[in-house]
């Protein structure tokens, strides 16, 4: 059955029993779940204004300057979006614009998110959709693995470029 999960601190999440378990997959690793400061960031923001990006306001054009001032010359636009199936899918979109190709390289076992678009290239979503198939537009390659092979063996190229001339 399913944990309910009731709670969470540092890098843990507790179920309904209190009991801790240590949390892999749900982004804990930058400052852990529940840090105070960003829960404090956090709720001063909101309370002084919770919107999303649809509206201009100074913070975020501060931090959109600030963020461009790191990026190489020529990289100067911001998009904010607030998932990362959003964040991708707009990716995406950009690629397929920039190179006027439709065709995606993916590794196996990838998750990309939710949207139609991102589920046609995230093999683990694929593999759970029922009679759902990659388009012909999809080309999945192996995941690195540098932890079982010797350096000798590390030519994670040639498979790739095979799959973009393909």
């Amino acid at each position: 059955s399913p944990l309910l999960i009731t709670k969470a601190r540092g890098a843990f999440l507790f179920d309904d029993r209190d009991q801790p378990f240590l949390d892999m997959v749900n982004n804990p690793a930058g400052v852990g779940h529940c840090h105070p400061l960003v829960v404090k960031a956090a709720v001063d923001q909101m309370g002084r204004l919770n919107t999303n990006t649809r509206y201009v306001y100074s913070e975020l054009s501060e931090f959109a300057s600030a963020l461009c001032a790191t990026l190489p010359d020529g990289l100067e636009v911001c998009y904010f979006v607030n998932s990362g199936s959003e964040a991708n899918d707009l990716a995406l979109r950009l690629a397929k614009w920039h190179t006027q190709q439709s065709d995606v390289i993916c590794v196996e076992g990838g998750y990309h998110g939710h949207t139609d678009a991102l589920i046609d290239i995230s093999p683990y979503k694929l593999a759970k959709a029922r009679g759902r198939k990659a388009p012909n537009t999809t080309h999945q390659v192996e995941a690195p693995d540098t932890y079982r092979l010797p350096r000798s063996d590390r030519d994670y190229a040639t498979p790739i470029v095979s799959a973009v001339r393909a």
